[in-house]
């Protein structure tokens, strides 16, 4: 819950444990004295206009406390193995604009990864209709 916090979503631990059971294979975590102090979740996604697959990074955080120590480095290199053992062409991820004040930004940089230009994301929020 804390680094879903730290992220700025509001979360249940209910919602976390369901996301996990549906999704598991999908979720590492780094861990100090049994403390979880990093995760990273990942979508591996068919593109519907070719038979190339993609990781989709879905949730990167490590603990404030524990950030620069190579964690956060160490959990996507672990992902980006993995892509290359799954197939995959590409591996992306979004990143709100307000994370460059805390190095998000460049620390994905530092890693060859590129602002897309080429592609603008649009989302919509919708009210769910209660059955």
């Amino acid at each position: 819950m804390k680094l879903m916090d730290q992220l700025g979503y509001k979360t249940t631990p209910e919602a976390l444990d369901l996301n996990i059971t549906l999704y598991g294979e999908a979720v590492f975590v780094e861990e100090i004295d049994g403390e979880v102090i990093g995760c990273l979740a990942y979508h591996i996604l068919p593109q519907f206009h070719s038979v190339d697959k993609h990781m989709r990074i879905v949730c990167l955080v490590v603990d404030q406390l524990h950030r620069s120590k190579g964690y956060g480095k160490k959990m996507l290199k672990e992902a980006e193995r993995i892509a290359k053992a799954e197939g995959c062409k590409m591996v992306e991820l979004t990143s709100s604009t307000h994370r460059i004040k805390s190095g998000a930004h460049a620390f994905y940089l530092g890693f060859g990864y590129q602002a897309n230009e080429e592609t603008v994301y649009f989302r919509k929020k919708i009210d769910l209709i209660p059955i």
